[in-house]
């Protein structure tokens, strides 16, 4: 199996399990929105329904105490003051838009109404099985509802019973058309209706649910229904709606039709006081037609981000070999540039010491001067000495031996200086005294001065300032510098060499000024180019000036030059303070 057939089935897996998971979390939490909403909006049409229902339930209460209903109850073969009462209904059915308002006697007989002398008149009738006149009979407030058995149409009634003294003489009704109610919840795309206690429907915005039981009845409550005459001779279907049992969709019906079956979401809830049902259905489509469009867009986003991924982890593993063989290359760079450091700095090294051995064969004349001097003094004290002790003058002989060890100490003393000068010392870094390197190569130089007549003025703090750096490396590179001075100064009439040592809380500044002919200022930056010479002749320039640079800047110093606006250069070296 190629690789392009296995990331085929991987990205097929990946969408499918994704596209599945994301569609059952979204409808899973669209169906429980739907759920939720359709709750809220019951509870809204069943406190409107209640509220519309029940607001004439008063009037009734009012009429039952009124004298003449009382009285036409006692005299119920009184025409007159049966008239009197069907005018006292009639107004007060027209003052509350009410459907019709009648009057039993305690027999259940209809003695009086509103809709007396018209076609459907209550008048005669007997309602004494109706439930809402056993309720008040017995001396409660009743309420039922049913349809007309008259009228055929649809009412809530409410009763109240007539007392005269202690006994009831009678049943005052009031009867609430609820056709009108429906317009209430018209206005939706939810199928809702509204059922009674036995899940018959009796008020819905679909006119087919009408009348249809949405469960079995028992034979109990089949013998109400037909003792109440609630339904009158109203055939009932069935509404054929059963719930889905399955995990992930709760609260799912579906519904048959003519045109086939249909899920829906279902919601009810109870309305109370009243004792029905209130049920909304609305479409399983409005959470599965956004639950798979979540799931398609997440599958497609899966895979997106699967391509992303591959294409991100193949550019890391581009980048980590480019990386490897750059390291590889870096690598083998570094070592050849730490090869060719080492090979620049042994000829650096080279170089140092050859200028340290050329300077000693130009001061080798005054180091012989210097020491032939004591020598000469050392054999006239021995000859000096002999002689006196051949006069056994002892005291003298001692002074001469005491005069003897003073020019052997200023001969070791020159000796030292002239070893520790030639030696090949490692350049391990310590902590060096700024004052005692400038000291000591003064000391070192001072006969080319002598013999040069040039000045010197050296300016030093009291205290020692000190860095970090190889002391012979920094003395050589303030020897150079001493050594270009007194060149430029040979042709010079007034001869002043200047040496400055100053510091901050950073930084110490040692400053060489010179009398001489100064830089040409098209070669300042020149003269620290390697194998750059303005003399004439053959002789070196010492550990040359590129050299001194590099050996200042490996310490993290700058050395610079300048021309002194009174004639001459200044050299500037400044090197980072140790305060250890």
């Amino acid at each position: 199996m190629n690789k392009i057939v296995k990331q085929s089935i991987y990205l097929t897996c990946i969408g499918f399990v994704v596209f599945a998971s994301s569609y059952l979390l979204s409808y899973q939490f669209f169906a429980a929105q739907l759920y939720d909403t359709s709750l809220v909006q019951l509870g809204l049409y069943a406190e409107t329904l209640k509220s519309k229902l029940f607001e004439l339930r008063p009037l009734n209460k009012i009429l039952s105490d009124h004298p003449t209903i009382r009285t036409a109850l006692e005299n119920t073969h009184n025409n007159d003051l049966l008239n009197a009462t069907n005018k006292i209904l009639l107004k007060n059915r027209n003052i509350a838009v009410a459907s019709e308002v009648y009057l039993l006697d305690k027999d259940g007989l209809t003695i009086a109404a509103s809709n007396a002398g018209s076609e459907g008149s209550f008048v005669g009738n007997n309602y004494s099985y109706r439930p809402y006149f056993i309720q008040a009979i017995s001396g409660l407030s009743g309420q039922f509802y049913a349809l007309g058995t008259r009228s055929n149409l649809r009412g809530y009634y409410f009763s109240e019973p007539i007392f005269k003294g202690q006994e009831i003489i009678g049943v005052l009704v009031l009867k609430v058309a609820i056709d009108k109610l429906e317009n209430i919840i018209k206005n939706t795309d939810q199928k809702l209706m509204i059922l009674d206690e036995f899940g018959v429907v009796f008020l819905s915005n679909q006119p087919e649910f009408l009348y249809q039981k949405t469960r079995l009845l028992t034979k109990d409550e089949q013998e109400n229904i037909t003792e109440t005459r609630r339904y009158n001779d109203k055939q009932l279907g069935n509404l054929s709606m059963s719930p889905l049992n399955q995990f992930f969709r709760s609260n799912i019906v579906q519904l048959f039709d003519a045109d086939g079956r249909e899920n829906y979401i279902k919601a009810s809830l109870p309305i109370a006081i009243i004792g029905w049902d209130i049920t909304s259905l609305t479409d399983e489509k409005r959470a599965i037609t956004p639950s798979i469009i979540i799931g398609l867009v997440a599958g497609l986003l899966s895979i997106f981000m699967y391509f992303l991924l591959v294409s991100i982890r193949s550019r890391r593993r581009l980048q980590a070999e480019q990386m490897e063989f750059k390291n590889k290359q870096a690598a083998e760079l570094e070592r050849r540039v730490e090869e060719r450091s080492a090979e620049l700095k042994q000829v650096q090294d080279d170089l140092v010491q050859t200028a340290k051995l050329a300077a000693l064969g130009q001061m080798s004349a005054a180091i012989s001067h210097e020491l032939s001097q004591p020598l000469t003094s050392i054999t006239n004290y021995i000859e000096n000495a002999k002689l006196y002790l051949s006069k056994q003058e002892f005291n003298k002989v001692e002074q001469n031996i005491g005069y003897i060890a003073k020019l052997s100490d200023k001969m070791t003393a020159i000796i030292h200086h002239i070893k520790i000068f030639a030696s090949k010392r490692p350049t391990e870094i310590n902590r060096v005294s700024i004052n005692k390197v400038i000291e000591e190569t003064v000391w070192f130089m001072q006969s080319r001065f002598q013999r040069r007549e040039v000045r010197l003025e050296i300016s030093l703090p009291d205290e020692d300032v000190y860095i970090w750096a190889n002391n012979v490396r920094i003395e050589q590179v303030v020897m150079n510098l001493i050594s270009n001075a007194l060149e430029s100064m040979q042709k010079s009439t007034i001869k002043i060499l200047n040496i400055e040592l100053s510091y901050n809380d950073d930084l110490a500044t040692i400053i060489i000024r010179d009398t001489g002919e100064g830089i040409d200022e098209q070669s300042i930056e020149a003269i620290f180019k390697p194998f750059y010479t303005t003399k004439e002749d053959e002789q070196g320039m010492g550990i040359g000036l590129s050299i001194s640079r590099s050996i200042i800047e490996e310490y993290d110093g700058i050395l610079e030059a300048f021309n002194r606006p009174s004639g001459g250069a200044r050299f500037e070296i400044k090197l980072p303070i140790s305060r250890d």
